[in-house]
């Protein structure tokens, strides 16, 4: 491989897509080969189970039955159901939509106004370089992404910042909101007036934090806690929106340190972040209050099938996937009056925010199952006893990723194999 040249792969991998020419002489090709470009259209088409919105090129099969082509992305062949999204409040609406007068303003710093009623703190590493105003503007993130929630009350000397500005110091909350802003010359008080507003009528999360500023008002010297649910009584299949004794819990005096489960403990003080996982209920609506202005839960473990009603079926999955959940979320349909697709800059980090969870789930089941991976000779146990090292903690732990892993390296010298056998 060293000694071929490569601009000879690449003139020969020409050559042979031209040989195979009259394999592909479609008209639409043909068209597209003449005009310089391939309109595919409007997504016209609708799932006849959910009405998500697709491309035709998007379906994976016609029903012959009814003659419509039949997509599965959205809710598989009708194993998802979920609730749909509600209609948001008539201001955030009206914001979104273009029916204000703050609309462009709003809709151009809406980053910044959902950071500024956000529960908790995005982690990650957010590089704006790229954002030099030479093209469309995005968002990236570089190393791991989490979620991050803070005490109730901030340290002695210390702003309060996320979810701490809905407990102390409220007499002054505007004027701690605008600390969001680079810019003091973008704030606009009164639009963090109504929106400040309408979060506390609507948010049942928000609710749950002002219940614990009415307590820490009253008894300023309890000791307290909020213990944040995760699961929920009901059935998730058609129940999105928690009430508030749902959400949260307000614990007086010390706790028992033992485990909770899944449920989040969050203590009146202490010096370190807690960090919100991603299959907690409450992850999505704590980080984007304005994409979820009513607290509506995301995804949870053990959300079943359509129709699925017992437990576990050795060799046969009965439960939403984590992906699933995400690609149902992420469709357009007429009937749902979600605002996510038209949040712009929000919505770009919503897209990587959801990637980054799918990843970090699919890590953590590889981690699970190193036991199942034959990776011995690639723990770099040889490679050290060659190096000369003695003690294992100079070793350390090595994660095996097996091929399968879409991105990984042995994934990618794969298709890069594949790749120079096809040209």
């Amino acid at each position: 491989m060293n000694n071929i040249d490569q601009s000879e792969i690449y003139d020969h991998s020409i050559n042979s897509f031209s040989q195979v020419g009259s394999v592909i002489d479609h008209p639409l090709f043909l068209q597209s080969k003449i005009q310089g470009c391939f309109d595919v259209g409007d997504p016209n088409y609708e799932c006849s189970i959910c009405g998500a919105c697709f491309w035709l090129s998007e379906h994976v099969e016609r029903d012959s039955t009814i003659n419509r082509p039949v997509f599965t992305v959205c809710c598989s062949k009708e194993k998802i159901q979920l609730p749909y999204l509600r209609k948001p409040p008539d201001l955030l609406y009206n914001l979104i939509n273009g029916h204000d007068r703050k609309s462009l303003y709003f809709q151009k710093n809406i980053r910044s106004y959902n950071s500024m009623f956000a529960f908790t703190s995005l982690g990650g590493k957010v590089p704006d370089s790229v954002n030099d105003g030479s093209g469309p503007p995005q968002f990236i993130i570089t190393g791991q992404n989490y979620h991050r929630i803070r005490s109730l009350l901030p340290d002695p000397g210390q702003k309060p910042k996320f979810v701490q500005l809905y407990i102390y110091d409220t007499q002054h909350e505007i004027m701690h909101r605008q600390g969001i802003f680079r810019q003091t010359s973008e704030i606009d008080q009164e639009l963090i007036t109504e929106l400040l507003k309408m979060i506390d009528t609507h948010n049942v999360i928000a609710q749950s934090f002002r219940r614990v500023r009415e307590f820490y008002q009253c008894h300023p010297s309890e000791i307290f806690s909020l213990k944040l649910y995760s699961h929920r009584k009901v059935d998730r299949r058609t129940y999105n929106t928690p009430s508030c004794d749902e959400v949260a819990a307000l614990i007086v005096g010390d706790f028992d340190s033992s485990d909770h489960g899944r449920d989040i403990i969050v203590r009146s003080t202490v010096g370190q972040l807690q960090r919100i996982y991603e299959t907690h209920a409450l992850y999505w609506p704590l980080q984007y209050p304005l994409l979820f202005p009513y607290g509506e839960d995301s995804y949870q473990l053990n959300i079943p099938y359509r129709g699925q009603v017992g437990g576990y079926v050795p060799g046969r999955r009965t439960r939403v996937s984590l992906r699933e959940f995400i690609c149902f979320r992420l469709q357009i349909r007429e009937q749902e009056d979600g605002i996510i697709h038209k949040c712009r800059r929000l919505f770009q980090q919503f897209v990587v925010d959801c990637f980054t969870m799918i990843e970090s789930q699919r890590l953590y089941e590889i981690r699970m199952k190193q036991s199942t991976i034959r990776g011995e000779v690639l723990q770099g146990i040889e490679e050290a006893m060659h190096r000369g090292d003695e003690e294992a903690s100079s070793i350390g732990m090595r994660v095996i990723l097996p091929s399968s892993f879409t991105g990984g390296r042995r994934y990618m010298f794969n298709r890069c194999q594949d790749a120079m056998a096809i040209c």
